[in-house]
């Protein structure tokens, strides 16, 4: 997923870029990452303008409440012309992922947080995958799982595993996703992984997901910081050596 804004972010301190402190708690105020006219939602009828083309909802009873599916099509679509987006249960943060590679994330209103310790937060995640070498009108498919995001507040990182991941079903198990973000401005984590690249940085050891180019960007939201959303975007190997792309969004409580 790329974020202009998101340049630079290694190396900027991240109690320095916060918009603030209250009685040692950082204050963080409202911020959009990513390119707001790319994916414009209208909450009047509940679809997204992804640059010029109405996407529906998809109204898929097995998503988590907080998170929807759409798309400018009859399914199956392709993994490029869908929208995926999750909005915390507070409203107060919303993730969407507008394509393959883009995403779009959002804090409404200010966080004042204390940003000291390790804080776990608790959620859901809802992703969508297709194989690369599959032909153009092939469906993209829905992935569900778990998200555990752990605050690392002193070592300025985030942690982000995305687990018990399957199909809508729940038949077909999925690897496990980790993922490390690092804190920048404002109460926002972002990291891009090199192929062949681990989250702790040493190479991958299995064919998994040897091919790489894996994403993760959240905010902390909430009155409190209480909430927290992102998005993910990786690519892998599975099975014959096919290739595989899956975006997806998580939110997650504390």
């Amino acid at each position: 997923m790329h974020f202009g804004t998101l340049a630079g972010f290694a190396g900027i301190s991240f109690l320095a870029a916060c918009g603030g402190s209250s009685n040692g708690a950082e204050v963080f105020t409202p911020q959009t990452i990513g390119l707001p006219a790319a994916a414009v939602y209208n909450e009047g009828n509940d679809t997204v303008n992804r640059s010029g083309f109405i996407h529906v909802n998809t109204n898929h009873s097995f998503l988590p409440d907080e998170i929807d599916t759409y798309s400018d099509s009859t399914e199956p679509f392709p993994l490029s012309e869908f929208v995926i987006r999750g909005v915390t249960p507070s409203g107060s943060g919303i993730a969407t992922a507008y394509s393959e590679t883009e995403s779009l994330i959002e804090r409404i209103g200010t966080t004042t947080m204390q940003t000291t310790g390790t804080v776990r937060y608790d959620g859901r995640y809802a992703g969508l995958y297709a194989s690369q070498s599959a032909t153009i009108g092939t469906g993209a498919a829905h992935v569900l799982g778990d998200a555990v995001i752990t605050a690392a507040f002193d070592d300025s990182l985030v942690f982000v595993t995305i687990e018990n991941r399957t199909d809508f079903e729940g038949t077909v198990s999925h690897f496990d996703l980790f993922l490390r973000g690092d804190l920048g401005a404002n109460g926002s984590f972002s990291r891009a992984y090199d192929a062949g690249q681990n989250a702790d940085g040493s190479l991958f050891g299995q064919n998994i997901v040897r091919e790489g180019e894996r994403e993760v960007n959240g905010i902390f939201t909430g009155a409190t910081g209480e909430e927290v959303v992102g998005t993910v975007s990786f690519k892998y190997v599975h099975g014959a050596n096919s290739i595989y792309r899956e975006s997806g969004v998580f939110f997650a409580e504390r």
